[in-house]
């Protein structure tokens, strides 16, 4: 659940900036990690969500707990 892309990005990093809303919803359903930081931009799935304008996925992310 935790792999990274070739830009370091965890699979949930990457839903929330593409605006994979179900994704997202799955990803965080199975554990996801909210708050992990990516390891080159030093971004956490909020960071992107809010970055991209991604409300639904911000709104997913802080009933997390992030």
């Amino acid at each position: 659940m935790e792999a990274l892309t070739s830009d370091y990005k965890t699979p949930l990093q990457l839903a929330a900036e593409l605006d994979f809303t179900d994704g997202t919803k799955l990803l965080l359903k199975h554990g996801a990690v909210v708050d992990k930081i990516s390891n080159s931009s030093k971004k956490t799935a909020l960071f992107y969500a809010v970055e991209y304008l991604q409300p639904e996925i911000v709104k997913q992310l802080l009933a997390a707990g992030a």
